[in-house]
C-alpha cells in the first residue's frame, strides 16, 4: 500500500513536470607546476594569497584553522564589513589536499549579506604537477543572485590564471 502511494506520487510529480532545479555550482580546474602541498599552502597563508590573488596585496587576514578568518580586503578604505570578503571563514581543510571557506559578494551587490561556499582540491598528478579543482556553490536563483554568479564566473578564472602563472614563473614558496 505504501509503495503504491509513492509510485502514484512519483508518477504524478513526473507527469506535472515538477522537477527540482539542479543546484548551481561554479566549477573550474587548473594545472600548476608545483607539488600538491606547495600548491595548497599558497591558498592558506597571508603571504601566499597576497603573492598571486589579484587585489589581495591590499590586505588579508588568513588564519588556517576551522572557523579561522579567510578575509581579503580589496577596498581597505571602506568601512568594516564592506572592504571585500570581511567575515569569511575557513570551514575546513585537509593539509595538502583540500581547503574550504565561505565567500561573500561585492559590497555593491544586493546579495552582499549572503555567503557562498568554496572548495579547492589539490591532486598531484605527476611529480611537481598538481590538478587544482575549484567549486563554489550556495547560489540562489533570483536575478540578483544571477548577477553575482555571472560576476564570479568571470572573476575566478582570472584568479586561477594568476595562480597558475605564479608557479609557471618558477616562483619560490612564500
Amino acid at each position: 500500500m505504501i509503495s503504491a502511494f509513492f509510485a502514484l506520487l512519483c508518477a504524478s510529480l513526473c507527469a506535472s513536470g515538477a522537477t527540482a532545479a539542479p543546484p548551481r555550482a561554479l566549477e573550474l580546474e587548473t594545472i600548476v607546476e608545483a607539488p600538491a602541498y606547495e600548491s595548497w599552502r599558497l591558498w592558506t597563508t597571508n603571504d601566499g594569497v597576497r603573492s598571486f590573488f589579484p587585489g589581495a596585496a591590499k590586505g588579508t587576514n588568513v588564519r588556517l584553522e576551522p572557523g579561522g578568518p579567510y578575509e581579503f580586503f580589496f577596498l581597505p578604505e571602506n568601512p568594516e564589513g564592506m572592504r571585500g570578503c570581511d567575515g569569511c571563514v575557513i570551514l575546513g581543510f585537509e593539509e595538502g589536499k583540500m581547503l574550504s571557506f565561505t565567500w561573500t559578494n561585492r559590497p555593491d551587490m544586493a546579495v552582499r549579506p549572503h555567503r557562498t561556499h568554496v572548495v579547492l582540491r589539490f591532486e598531484e598528478i605527476a611529480k611537481g604537477r598538481t590538478r587544482v579543482t575549484f567549486e563554489q556553490d550556495g547560489w540562489g536563483e533570483s536575478a540578483d543572485w544571477k548577477i553575482a554568479y555571472d560576476y564570479f564566473a568571470a572573476a575566478w578564472p582570472r584568479v586561477l590564471e594568476s595562480y597558475r602563472a605564479y608557479f609557471a614563473k618558477g616562483a619560490a614558496e612564500p
